[in-house]
């Protein structure tokens, strides 16, 4: 088999993966939990950035917050239409991770009240608040070095096309 062609699925494996999301991440309640994740996320990022800007300007720390809600909002209008594909797409990761026997136990956790709680209440532990001070400090990490690696990219994306403009004008100049 080619190295890019994905091994042949078990249907039934890709059905028992199926049942597992329905049962423990309804369709209905999807959208809400996915927004629920995004406003935890949201959150922490406008933490990070009042501090980042460093300024204690109510305007600015506005500006800002503005800015990550109307990214957040487009973020998560475009995630909720692409539910569905994420969601298959998922059935198709469990059923390639895990054995027919795995998903079986995982299904028969599901259906048990404490495998109904582990999952409907995995995307509010992002809400906990260990891990949302634990994902600010990420977050400020990230944003310190943010810029730094902005300047890289920019650094080198600018050497590129000088390099492909030169190359470009010498070959137009000097044809082969």
């Amino acid at each position: 088999m080619p190295a890019n062609e994905a091994p042949q699925l078990d249907p039934k494996s890709i059905a028992l993966a199926h049942e597992i999301l329905e049962i423990g991440m309804p369709p209905a309640t999807r959208p809400a939990m996915f927004s629920s994740i995004m406003d935890a996320i949201r959150s922490q990022m406008r933490d990070s950035m009042s501090k980042m800007t460093g300024t204690g300007d109510r305007e600015t720390d506005a500006i800002i917050g503005r800015g990550i809600d109307r990214m957040y909002a487009e973020m998560t209008t475009k995630m909720n239409g692409r539910l569905p594909e994420l969601f298959a797409a998922m059935e198709r990761a469990y059923a390639r991770q895990f054995s027919f026997d795995d998903l079986t136990q995982i299904r028969a956790f599901v259906g048990t009240p404490a495998g109904q709680r582990f999952f409907s209440r995995s995307a509010t532990v992002m809400r906990d608040p260990d891990v949302m001070e634990a994902n600010k400090r990420s977050m400020a990490d990230i944003m310190a070095i943010a810029p730094q690696l902005q300047k890289q990219m920019i650094d080198e994306l600018t050497a590129h096309i000088a390099k492909h403009d030169s190359s470009k004008r010498h070959t137009e100049t000097h044809p082969g």
